[in-house]
């Protein structure tokens, strides 16, 4: 895992956006192992915890959204 300052477009990417919508970080997994440890220590608890004043991150594979609105196959 590391933070990226914008998506390469290969492996996991977890995106944030700041208040604005803009850009703000991105973090870089190279194994869906550790997008789900990522996820499960910082992203779930964070934003749940303070939902109305966060927005989600989007997670892609290889440049394509995933899990969005439907199941993705890992």
């Amino acid at each position: 895992m590391k933070a990226i300052e914008k998506r390469t477009n290969k492996g996991y990417e977890i995106q944030f956006y700041d208040d604005k919508g803009d850009n703000y970080m991105v973090m870089h997994c190279d194994t869906i192992e550790e997008l789900a440890q990522y996820l499960a220590r910082c992203c779930w608890g964070n934003n749940l915890a303070d939902w109305k004043n966060r927005m989600l991150p989007t997670v892609w594979k290889d440049g394509e959204k995933w899990c969005h609105c439907e199941y993705s196959e890992p």
